[in-house]
């Protein structure tokens, strides 16, 4: 959702970087065939975390007065999810909220978790915050890290596919992370009770045979919009429409 506003994509922002840093005898075009946490551990070995941070807030950070906020993210605000899970770094979500002057909290550590408040908004920064850099799960290494099912992140998103059904919005859901997650925790209802998951929903802009098939299987339902300039108009729909 964020490409929309010009946030560069992930493969755009390695592009960046590899231009940035003048004494890497490396042709940017190289990204477009590697694995891009592959080409981030690369460059944080050869240029080290903190600068790599430091390029990525400057990319990626924008302040309260930068933008005006589009209707997208307006309303995904007014469908009034108690929670949102990003794994995106920016902070159009957090900007959105304080401009539409409505309360929220955000989880990007683990003592974040004790500051949730019932019937607060509550976003959940899986992959890591610009405001905690170190966080940010950029490379080969840090995904395998993250990889696993006993985080407190992990366990606060398996506890809520248990009880809730999640709309997937603005993802090609090909991280291997949460579907991994998503199939342990299908896999373990269906051994202890037998039962299937609440239905969940992803959203489509384009038809994939595939896809619909394997996540049905997770008992996730696609909603395809047929093309990219559906999806404003489908998010207005639901906001005038839909109360969560």
């Amino acid at each position: 959702m964020s490409k929309g506003l010009g946030f560069p994509l992930w493969k755009d922002l390695a592009v960046k970087i590899i231009k940035i840093i003048r004494d890497l005898d490396i042709d940017p075009t190289v990204v477009e065939k590697r694995d891009l946490m592959e080409v981030f551990e690369f460059l944080v070995i050869n240029q080290g975390r903190k600068g790599i941070n430091n390029m990525l807030k400057e990319f990626l950070k924008i302040s309260e007065n930068s933008l005006e906020i589009p209707e997208t993210h307006k309303n995904l605000i007014k469908l009034g999810a108690p929670i949102i899970y990003t794994t995106n770094w920016d902070n159009l979500i957090e900007l959105t909220y304080k401009k539409l002057k409505k309360p929220y909290i955000v989880v990007e550590t683990i003592e974040d978790f004790q500051n949730i408040q019932l019937n607060t908004p509550t976003i959940i920064k899986f992959h890591g915050s610009l405001t905690h850099p170190d966080s940010l799960v950029i490379t080969e290494t840090n995904y395998y890290e993250r990889f696993g099912i006993d985080s407190p992140f992990d366990i606060r998103f398996r506890s809520d596919l248990l009880e809730r059904s999640i709309l997937l919005l603005g993802t090609s859901f090909r991280d291997y992370n949460l579907r991994y997650l998503w199939n342990r925790t299908q896999k373990t209802l269906t051994n202890t009770l037998g039962k299937k998951l609440p239905s969940s929903y992803f959203v489509a802009v384009e038809k994939d045979i595939i896809r619909e098939e394997v996540l049905k299987k997770n008992n996730i339902l696609t909603i395809n919009l047929g093309n990219i300039d559906e999806f404003p108009k489908f998010l207005q729909y639901l906001a005038d429409n839909v109360t969560i």
